[in-house]
């Protein structure tokens, strides 16, 4: 059962992030930035949590040693992930750069046998390419535009960063760590690290319209709902089958992209949701086989 919840849990945060890109071009259009919208959406949802916490009286329980683990995640294996990737659109197609992203659920699977000692078989590798092949039909496939040395780079190592994100929040000690407690942490901290980036690059600006700060405000919630629902998931799931489920999101963007921005939907669009849907259906399946397979281990040692 608890198998599934983190199924549910890992395919409802995809679900989550696939609205980003729908308020990211609303805040866009007023007034935001790439830098300034990462950390509005960074403030608020620190505000937000902080409220919550002192509502419900939680109270934090990580150690130094583990602070110090989210310090580094949350500037290295998030903050900057983002602050990367969202420099790689400068230098190459929006989508190319998001495919090549996407290669951190093939960095995971990788890292997780190295360093984890985690299980792989063929099947996840296939399902694994087939969400990759998905993902390029939906926002790579026919993208106008020079693909640069740079720009590859640097989308490449985003995909690198979360993929070590998730690896440390999901197989490390942080794994413990409640997940308001984590993702507070990982919020506040950034907000510091984007106010700073921002001033640095000369992008910190509050020429903003009220329905931009009430774009950003729904975000931060969607965030917080998805940051928080990727965190228990990870607690319930291996992190390579976490990875493949969260290959979803580009299908929601997608979809939400034609109901409620009026994008095209081509046919290749169509083949690459029904990939990446295969993918998920599959990795689902094949992480409930894992784990009844271990289940039959452990009642056939205590008989």
């Amino acid at each position: 059962m608890d198998k599934i919840k983190g199924i549910f849990y890992i395919i409802g945060a995809a679900i989550i992030f696939g609205f980003i890109p729908f308020f990211a071009k609303k805040a866009f259009l007023n007034g935001f930035n790439e830098m300034t919208f990462i950390l509005g959406r960074c403030i608020f949802a620190t505000l937000f949590l902080y409220v919550y916490i002192k509502k419900k009286g939680i109270i934090f329980k990580a150690s130094k040693k583990d602070k110090k683990n989210i310090f580094v995640i949350s500037l290295i294996g998030y903050g900057s992930m983002l602050y990367i990737l969202v420099l790689s659109y400068s230098f190459m197609p929006t989508g190319i750069a998001t495919s090549i992203h996407f290669v951190y659920p093939l960095i995971v699977m990788v890292g997780g046998v190295v360093f984890y000692n985690e299980r792989i078989n063929f099947l996840k590798v296939l399902v694994l390419i087939t969400a990759f092949v998905g993902i390029y039909f939906i926002v790579g496939y026919r993208s106008a535009g020079n693909i640069t040395l740079l720009g590859f780079v640097l989308a490449f190592i985003s995909g690198v960063l979360y993929a070590y994100y998730i690896l440390v929040v999901g197989s490390g000690n942080l794994k413990k760590i409640n997940s308001i407690e984590l993702v507070f942490y990982v919020s506040f901290l950034n907000v510091f690290f984007f106010f700073i980036a921002s001033l640095i690059t000369g992008n910190f600006s509050l020429d903003i319209t009220l329905t931009g700060y009430s774009y950003i405000i729904i975000l931060a919630v969607f965030s917080l709902m998805g940051m928080i629902g990727f965190k228990k998931g990870l607690e319930l799931i291996n992190t390579v089958t976490a990875a493949i489920l969260s290959t979803f999101e580009p299908v929601t963007s997608l979809l939400v992209g034609v109901f409620l921005l009026g994008e095209v939907l081509l046919i290749y669009h169509v083949i690459g949701s029904v990939l990446i849907i295969c993918a998920v259906i599959f990795a689902a399946l094949i992480e409930k086989k894992e784990n009844d397979s271990i289940k039959s281990e452990v009642e056939g040692r205590v008989k």
